[in-house]
């Protein structure tokens, strides 16, 4: 999976990796063995309750692999979209630095454009001798 413009993430691990599937088999084999309604043996429960801890305890270190192998993706991921959102929000403020406009400083320009314009009407009107009057006649 692609996390970013130059990197991608690779999760090998699937529900069919050994660590899980032996672990998930002792699981449900002492989920089965702790049923009373099979009725069995004390001693026969209590040697596979044994065996099944030893084993569990033997897949332990496979199962924290796989977790931290799962663990170091997803800090990369993390990682990832700390690093897009930061420039995501640069970009964003770079944006708005170009395009946005201080209101004082449009409201101050306004105003010497207008006058101007009313100055050069004004000129203008003097210059023609123009007025309604001799407008309408």
């Amino acid at each position: 999976m692609r996390i970013s413009e130059n990197e991608s993430v690779t999760i090998p691990l699937t529900a069919t990796d050994p660590a899980l599937k032996t672990a998930l088999r002792d699981i449900a084999v002492a989920a089965v063995v702790s049923d009373t309604a099979l009725a069995v043996p004390s001693d026969q429960r209590t040697a596979l309750f044994t065996q099944l801890g030893v084993d569990l305890a033997n897949t332990q270190n496979d199962t924290v692999n796989l977790r931290a192998l799962v663990g170091f993706a997803e800090a990369r991921i993390e990682q990832a979209a700390t690093r897009n959102s930061a420039a995501r929000t640069s970009l964003e403020f770079s944006r708005n630095e170009l395009l946005a406009a201080d209101p004082y400083q449009t409201a101050a320009q306004l105003q010497t454009v207008q006058f101007q314009l009313e100055s050069l009407y004004s000129v203008t009107v003097r210059n023609a001798n123009l007025s309604l009057v001799n407008f309408l006649r």
